[in-house]
This record gives structure tokens, sequence and C-alpha cells, in this order.
């Protein structure tokens, strides 16, 4: 496909046009430029060009590698086209006797920074100042990726040319690294939505506390949690989550449309248990805290290029049940354990000596 537009020149015969190429996978097609100012570097002034912005909305980085043809200013080689920010400006050299080309090769990546493939593009000026683009991708094992050009801002942007999003697993690098880029970071271009499937109650284990006694005390010391036992929320990724975070809104808002009110994300449990801890051990408690559990999907859009995280999870305290099944132990040493979240079989159990409901 090629669409053109005629430039309007000035009373010098200068022309400025700006246009953004995309890429379309298999076949390259052309696009055409939309008429507007460019500007040129100071170390080109002086020479007539046309500016072509390249917008990337493929929620992975571009990196460009090689840059050839009829130039008149480029970003450096070796630099990064970061998804939904800024753009790449490709200075054409306009001459009105002939057609001009710059092209430009990029290698390309997912979104937890794996090499997926490459993109080769081409930029032209004609005769008549009408500009055209086109450009292919190609994956590594040589097929045509999924990729599209489409009018974006003041030019173009490069992006899936499908509304079907990617489905990744929530334990997935790419699941993380789409969360930590784009779901949990301000001001991002990026939108990222919430939908729960399920609302059920659980339990989890979790240490309550530990004591280690120096080797060298007179006494024994003790390991307690009278003071209280505070809970917090958990996600499938290492996160922290609460109502003041990014992610912590996402999932608000969609627990929010879902079932009428927001997560409760922190609660402080009583819980009555001390035990001694002899000289040079560890003593640990544990303790079954009682949780809300979201189940659900999160969805990573950004222009027409998306991904749909499925087997989501979200724990929160349940403030309306107590802590339940102590177990506690002491080990020789300091910390021989490494702080588990569960007791080893070997723990044993003990009954709270008041209320474990939360406060």
């Amino acid at each position: 496909m090629t669409v053109r537009r005629i430039a309007r020149f000035c009373a010098l015969g200068a022309v400025t046009v700006t246009a953004v190429m995309g890429m379309t996978a298999g076949t390259a097609g052309a696009v055409g430029s939309s008429a507007g100012s460019s500007t040129v570097r100071d170390h080109l002034l002086g020479k007539t060009s046309q500016g072509i912005h390249i917008y990337n909305n493929t929620l992975g980085n571009m990196v460009l590698t090689g840059t050839g043809g009829d130039s008149a200013g480029h970003q450096p080689v070796g630099e990064t086209l970061l998804p939904g920010s800024g753009y790449h400006d490709f200075e054409v050299v306009f001459r009105a006797a002939k057609k001009t080309t710059d092209w430009a090769t990029y290698d390309l990546y997912d979104p937890a920074g794996v090499k997926i493939g490459t993109a080769t593009l081409q930029m032209s000026v004609d005769a008549i100042a009408d500009t055209s683009a086109k450009g292919t991708f190609t994956a590594l094992d040589g097929s045509a990726l999924p990729l599209k050009v489409s009018s974006y801002s003041d030019g173009f942007q490069v992006v899936s040319n499908s509304s079907t999003p990617i489905i990744v697993d929530a334990q997935s690098s790419t699941a993380a690294a789409l969360v930590a880029n784009y779901c949990d970071k301000a001001g991002t271009a990026a939108t990222c939505t919430f939908n729960p499937t399920s609302r059920t109650s659980g339990n989890r284990d979790a240490l309550l506390a530990q004591a280690y006694t120096q080797a060298n005390s007179p006494t024994s010391g003790t390991v307690s949690v009278t003071s209280g036992y505070d809970a917090s929320s958990s996600t499938s990724w290492s996160v922290t989550v609460s109502a003041d975070t990014e992610i912590g809104g996402i999932f608000d808002a969609g627990i929010e449309g879902t079932y009428g009110r927001k997560a409760t994300w922190t609660n402080t449990f009583d819980a009555g248990v001390s035990e001694p801890v002899a000289p040079g051990y560890t003593g640990y408690i544990w303790g079954s805290v009682p949780v809300t559990i979201y189940q659900g999907t999160m969805n990573v859009k950004l222009g027409n290029s998306a991904y749909q995280i499925v087997n989501v999870s979200l724990n929160t305290p349940d403030s309306s049940r107590g802590i339940s099944e102590f177990r506690w132990g002491s080990w020789l040493g300091n910390d021989p354990l490494n702080s588990p979240d569960s007791p080893p079989s070997t723990a044993q159990a003990v009954n709270p000596s008041s209320d474990n409901r939360a406060r």
C-alpha cells in the first residue's frame, strides 16, 4: 500500500515534511507521510531534508544496528528506541530531480529482552516531494513477524498487526518484565488492567517470628508473636503491592469493578505465642494466615500491541478470620533454616494463649 501526500513549498523552494515509517510482515509495503515541519540538527543546517519519525509501540525494544542511503542525519547506531517513548528521526535528503532513499536496520526484542528478529526499513522522498516508507520484520527462524505500520501522532507507529493479545503465563519471565516495566511503573504509555475471574478464601503459611539467642548467653531467650503479626499482600511476582503502588491501583480497579469493594491490603493479627530459645539456637514460629485469593488475568496494551497474562494471583489478608495451625521449633545456629515461610515436618504444634484474630 502506498499513500502519497504532496509537500508544500515555501518561497525559497525548501521542503519540510514530517513522516514516520512503519513496517509490514512479509512483503514490504510502502506507507506515505503526513506533511509537516521537521527540525534538522545543527550540523545539518543548510541541507534540505524531510524528517521521518519512527515510533515503537511493540512492547519490546528496537535497537538501531545500521543505516545508509540518502541520509542527512539520524540517531547514532546502537541507540535503543523504547516502546511508547519518543521516536527516531531520519532526515532524508530531498533532491528535486530524483527519488532519494534512506534505510535503517534494527534488532527486535520481546518484553523480557530476548532477541526475536530484525527489521529493515526504507524511507523515500521522490522528485515532487511525495514521501513513502516500507519495511520488513523477520523472525530469527526466517518467518515474518506479525507487525505493521499505522498512523500515529505526527507520523506512524510500528505495532502489532493483530488485535489478538499474546498469551503468557504469570510465572514466565515475559510476564514479570511486562509488570515491572509497564504495570508497576508510573508514566508509561502502556495501559494495564486486571480482570478478576474468581474470589476464594484460603490460607498461606507464614513465618511469624524468629529469634536467635547468643551462644554465650547465660540464659535462654524467647521467640514470640505476642505483639501481633502484620500481614501484607502478595502477588504472582516479586513486587510490593499496596493501595499506594501503581500495580496496587490496577488490582483495586479490577476488584472494585467486579466485586464492588477494593482489596484489604494489610491487617495486624493478634497471636499470643511465646517459646524459649536456648543459647546458640534460633527459634521460629509459623502460622497459617487467612487470605482472600483473587485469580484472573492482567492485560497490557500499547497501541495495537497487547499481551494477556494468565493465572495471575493476588493474596490479601482476610480480617474476618484468625491465624491458625501455629507451629514452632528451635535449631542450632544463627538462622540455620534460612527463614522459610513454611515449617519443616519436625516443627511442633503449639496453641496460642490469646485471641489470634485481626485487630
